[in-house]
């Protein structure tokens, strides 16, 4: 028996659009919701919550609970916020100009903390006993100079500080990155814009809170077969270290005897001790650099939970216009960039990631948009509540051209129902709310023929249904 021709169509359609929406399922796109004026300076998420939480520099911190498509004030205050942690997914710490702040309710409310001194928060960092680090100064805070007071240890969450500056001789040290590894050595970057004191500061480690800093060796076999060894390596900045798959990243600029220069080195942590192991540098892409300029490297790096490594990349040694970039930590393999519609930004990016695998994006800084990475058979504006009993509601017919009518076949007592419909990238196209009996959804002229995704349902329960529709 041979198929109808028309339904044949439908079926060649649907099959087209599957395939079409798999191949393009994972892409960034600006969130729907907007804060007016901000400038991010932080995100925070975690992938047992729907919840994302946004620190501005100018506009206090914001809260989302539906991937980006409104935004509530949390925490409205003067001060400007320079750095925001997640603890272990039970508290959020954020870091202003002589405060912290903390909520314990994934950023609902915040409590506010004097600091120690009238510096800025730049860093924040979370040690495996669940201790709080900070980094101090900021070369963002453009009221305060290229100064800060070194490191600081809370042990309540933010709420009071002491110094972990042992060590540390440079007067008002500006910290500029900072990490910890799985063990609890910190490593911090100490901005030194008296480079002429070769291999005084640079990146700097402390084994344990009442140890002594110290600093690291770092001396690089570049693959162009120039050594730069340590005693001539004048390191002014460290834009960043990272810890990714026990292997430390680290991207400096300063200069080598008498002309600049800007890598992004790595080590395995367990060798980070070892003086006679050089440096690894992970160009962004495979061309070999000549002489006297800056050159790519990476600002900061974030893993996921399918494993994905992300990159900030800067195309300078100042953090101009950052990329977006995929890949691995091998010095052999290259990087992929994957901005999609994101233009280059000032600023490197920052990432966190929530439930249900949506990743975020955010220029520091400078950037007044978050990105999400999307699913285009899930999309990002559908919150994750429990669902509702199977095959409540169903949708005929399918595919529809001009319409489509929704019926409850079990009868359910849900109250406050809403319809919100989205395209194939996540867009929302239609949004109404629903009655338990019969309910007629006219489709616009103007939707084109595809993949729709429609979510029925309340804060407290939700179905998702698929239609085809055609022209």
């Amino acid at each position: 028996m041979k198929p109808h021709p028309q339904k044949f169509s439908y079926l060649l359609l649907l099959a087209f659009i599957l395939i079409s929406a798999m191949c393009t399922a994972q892409y960034w796109r600006p969130v729907a919701g907007q804060i007016p004026g901000a400038r991010f300076t932080g995100i925070a998420a975690n992938t047992s919550s729907s919840a994302i939480v946004a620190a501005t520099l100018n506009a206090g911190i914001y809260r989302s609970v539906d991937s980006g498509d409104s935004w509530q004030p949390v925490l409205a205050i003067q001060d400007s916020v320079f750095s925001l942690a997640d603890v272990d997914g039970k508290y959020l710490c954020a870091g202003g100009k002589g405060f912290t702040y903390t909520s314990a309710d994934s950023g609902i409310t915040w409590a506010t903390h004097v600091f120690p001194l009238p510096v800025t928060i730049g860093r924040l960092a979370v040690h495996p006993s669940g201790a709080l680090v900070a980094g101090t100064g900021s070369k963002w805070d453009f009221s305060g100079g290229n100064t800060g007071k070194g490191v600081w240890l809370s042990l309540d969450t933010g709420k009071t500080w002491t110094t972990l500056n042992n060590g540390i001789t440079k007067q008002n040290p500006l910290i500029e990155a900072l990490a910890i590894t799985s063990s609890g050595t910190i490593l911090a970057g100490i901005y030194d814009n008296n480079i002429g004191l070769s291999g005084k500061y640079g990146i700097m480690k402390l084994d344990s809170f009442t140890g002594t800093w110290q600093r690291v060796s770092v001396s690089v076999e570049a693959p162009f077969n120039q050594t730069y060894s340590d005693q001539n390596l004048r390191i002014e900045s460290v834009f960043n270290i990272n810890i990714i798959d026990e292997q430390v990243v680290a991207s400096i600029g300063g200069s080598y005897i008498n002309f600049g220069y800007a890598f992004s080195i790595t080590k395995p942590v367990h060798d980070i001790d070892n003086a006679n192991s050089a440096w690894q540098v992970k160009w962004v892409q495979d061309s070999l650099p000549g002489s006297g300029s800056f050159y790519e490297h990476l600002t900061n790096l974030f893993k996921d939970s399918h494993d994905t490594i992300w990159a900030s990349v800067s195309s300078s040694g100042n953090e101009i216009n950052n990329n977006l970039y995929t890949g691995s930590l091998s010095a052999a393999e290259p990087w992929t960039l994957t901005m999609d519609s994101i233009a280059a930004q000032t600023g490197r990016f920052l990432f966190a990631e929530a439930a249900h695998g949506r990743l975020y994006s955010l220029s520091y800084f400078t950037g007044n948009r978050i990105f999400v990475r999307a699913n285009a058979t899930n999309p990002v504006s559908v919150n994750e509540p429990a669902a509702m009993p199977a095959n409540s509601w169903q949708l005929f017919p399918n595919p529809a051209s001009s319409y489509v009518r929704l019926s409850n076949s079990v009868n359910s007592t849900s109250q406050n129902l809403r319809l919100t419909m989205y395209d194939a990238l996540g867009n929302t196209v239609l949004q109404q709310n629903i009655n338990q009996q019969n309910e007629f959804i006219p489709l616009s002229e103007k939707l084109p023929a595809g993949l729709y995704v429609l979510s029925i349902g309340n804060e407290k329960e939700q179905q998702i249904l698929r239609l085809v529709k055609t022209e």
